[in-house]
This record gives structure tokens, sequence and C-alpha cells, in this order.
């Protein structure tokens, strides 16, 4: 009898004691906060955590950001990527967990793209200079020289030893085109770590969320890639943890003789891209959403969906072709509930 007339009371007790533990509402906060990262700004916000925990992640993650940028910036001479790209053809080097990652990741992209992604295309993409428009164009003779020191398959990497190895002279390895993504993800990473679970990153336009907005689904634009900035063709409503990257010729780019030349090049050509507009992912992490961005708009439509299809069927994209016509995976509108604007 005793114990029946104590048990409620324990009850009581628990209850409130789970209480006192837990924020109330008026505890809880939204920061944001924006970082110059790679020469871009790099967004975050935090939606609904306690204020301390919140600034403890932003910390972390800032500190983060600054130590893997440090780790692939290829024009730093202590760099993962920078000692990588010294000993070519020479020797292989040992590089971080982090970086060993990444290029594990844009290796498989090159090979499962036939090459539309090239991890060691560097060399050829500083050959335009898409910053001034009266910059002369490279010459076939410059950009054919530059195509010989490109191929994913001389990239040489031991995951078990973490080394890396290019073995012809003068090749460079690069990972600008999932950087964004890359930092993202980590990002997130550190959140999670301090518990944090509505959140959004923007990483110079690559989005990566997790829970919810308020109790929202997140509203992310898609940039019309033919009308001036901040007009949009959809938005889409995402529910639940997911990336977004779009890749589009009309971020940087210049425009002779009626000819776009944009910032996304072809591997195979050394040349800009120009099966498409823009291309959108919408995928599981952020690294690998923003390398088959570039890689569906270098691929087109018809490879790209297909390549996505075979390889990376938990991705899915929505294409705008060279000449404005709309293409989507089979579950792209489905899972982002894309609604068309009239533009």
């Amino acid at each position: 009898m005793f114990f029946r007339r104590l048990a409620p009371w324990l009850l009581i007790c628990l209850l409130a004691a789970a209480c006192e533990g837990r924020p109330r509402a008026d505890q809880l906060v939204t920061i944001k906060r924006t970082w110059p990262v790679i020469g871009a700004p790099f967004s975050v916000q935090i939606f609904g955590a306690e204020k301390a925990k919140a600034e403890a992640a932003l910390r972390d993650a800032q500190t983060e950001i600054r130590r893997m940028e440090e780790l692939a910036n290829p024009y730093a001479p202590d760099s993962d990527l920078s000692r990588i790209n010294d000993a070519a053809g020479k020797q292989p080097v040992t590089i971080s967990a982090e970086v060993a990652a990444v290029l594990a990741l844009a290796e498989k992209i090159s090979a499962s793209s036939d090459g539309a992604f090239d991890v060691t295309f560097g060399g050829v993409g500083r050959l335009w200079n898409l910053k001034d428009a009266n910059a002369p164009l490279p010459t076939d003779a410059q950009i054919a020289a530059a195509l010989r020191l490109v191929g994913y398959r001389h990239l040489h990497l031991d995951a078990a030893a973490h080394t890396a190895f290019l073995d012809q002279p003068g090749m460079r390895v690069g990972v600008a085109a999932l950087a964004p993504g890359w930092l993202a993800d980590a990002v997130m990473r550190i959140f999670r770590r301090h518990g944090v679970n509505n959140a959004i990153v923007d990483a110079s336009g690559d989005m990566l969320v997790i829970g919810s907005k308020n109790g929202e689904p997140w509203r992310i634009g898609i940039q019309h890639p033919r009308l001036p900035e901040g007009r949009n063709y959809a938005v889409l409503e995402i529910y639940g943890d997911l990336a977004v990257a779009t890749s589009g010729d009309y971020e940087r780019y210049v425009i002779k003789n009626g000819v776009r030349y944009c910032h996304i090049f072809d591997p195979h050509t050394g040349r800009p891209a120009a099966l498409c507009q823009s291309a959108t992912i919408v995928g599981p992490n952020a690294a690998l959403a923003d390398a088959l961005a570039t890689t569906v708009f270098v691929l087109g439509p018809e490879k790209g969906l297909a390549m996505l299809a075979q390889y990376f069927p938990q991705c899915d994209a929505l294409v705008i072709d060279a000449a404005g016509h709309e293409h989507t995976s089979p579950q792209f509108i489905a899972r982002t509930k894309m609604r068309r604007l009239a533009n």
C-alpha cells in the first residue's frame, strides 16, 4: 500500500525534474552568423536552440572551417593540396583524413561521369579570365597543352595509408567544385555534436538544412538563370535533412561576340560547358550535391540524369537546358514540393 501511494508522487517529481532541465520557449533563440570563406560569404542560422549551446556550436564551427580551409588551400604552401601538387611525378604524400575523404569522393564522381567532373582540371581553368570582359580568351594551343595535364586516373589514393600521388609532373589537383559543400557538411557535424537540431547553412549558394525552421519547412529559392539576381525560377519546400546545390552559367561569365563563356568547364574540351543554363541537385550531403551539380551541368540533361540514376540514386535533379527547357529526375518535384514561379 505504501508503494502504491508513493508511486504517483515519484512520477510527479520525475516530471518536474524533467521540466526543470528543459529550456522554456522564451529561452530558445535564433542566431545568424556570416563569415568570409574561400572568398565568398558563408552564412549559418540556428533556430530554436539555447543561446549558450548555439554560441558554442558557432564558435567551434568557425574554428573547424578555418582548419579545413588551411588543409585544402591550393595557394598555401603547407596545405595538403599544395604538397600533393608539388610532389606530382615524384612521390606520394601523406594527407589528412579530411582531405583524403574529399579526394576520394571527387575521384568517385570523376570515374562515374567518365571525366565530366575531373579533380585534376584546375590547370586548365586558370587559363580563363572571366573577371575581365576585355581579357583575351585562351588559344587552342594553350588549351591543348593544359589538357595534357588533366586526367583523374593519374591521381592515386591509398585510403589505408592516407596518401595521394599524381603520377605526372606538372599536374594539379583541386577541390574548388565541391569545397563549399564539403565545408557545409563539416559545420553541420559540429552543430549535431552540440545538440543543435534545426539549422541552415548557405555556403556560397549551396544550402544544407537539418530539422525545420521553427516547425515550418525550409523554403529555398532557385535562381532563374536568365532573369536578374533575386528572381527565382522556383521555390522548394524541404522537409527533413537535405542539401541543395545549384550550378549555373549566370554566376560568373563573360559574353564575347554574342557567346556566353561561363566558369563551369568541360574537362574533355577545356572550354566552358554549354549544354545547360543551370543544374540543381538535392541529396543527403552538401559535398556530393555540390559536385554533382557541376557534373550534371557539364553532361547536360540526358546524360546527367542517366548518370544520377545509375550511380547516385539518392540524389535528384532539376536541369534547365541551354534552350531554357526544364528536365527533372522522377522524384525531384515530389521530394522538394517544387513550386514554379510565374516570370
